[in-house]
C-alpha cells in the first residue's frame, strides 16, 4: 500500500511540471514554421551566407519578433541584417 501511495505522489509531482512543459513545445512548434520561412527568405536574397542568420534565429522564440526580423530582410546587405538582429537580441555572432 505504501508503495502505491509513493507511485501516486512521485506521479502528482512530475505532473506539476507538465502544463508549462506543454506550453513550452507548444511554443517551439509555433515558431518552427516562422523561422523557416525566414531562413528560405534570407537564403533567397543574401545566398548561402545567410547561414550565419541560423545561430540568431534558433535564438528568436516569439513569432512577433521573426515577423519583424523578416520585414528587415530589405537592408541591402546580410552584414546590415546580422547587425539589426545582434542588437535587437543582444547577441553576437562572428
Amino acid at each position: 500500500m505504501a508503495r502505491s501511495d509513493e507511485f501516486w505522489s512521485q506521479l502528482e509531482e512530475t505532473a506539476k511540471g507538465w502544463p508549462e512543459q506543454f506550453r513550452a513545445e507548444g511554443r517551439a512548434e509555433g515558431v518552427a514554421a516562422p523561422r523557416a520561412g525566414l531562413r528560405d527568405q534570407a537564403a533567397l536574397r543574401f545566398g548561402g551566407s545567410a547561414e550565419r542568420l541560423d545561430p540568431l534565429l534558433d535564438g528568436v522564440d516569439s513569432p512577433a519578433r521573426l515577423a519583424e526580423i523578416g520585414r528587415w530582410l530589405m537592408v541591402d546587405t546580410l552584414d546590415e541584417l546580422v547587425a539589426k538582429i545582434e542588437a535587437a537580441e543582444g547577441t553576437r555572432v562572428h
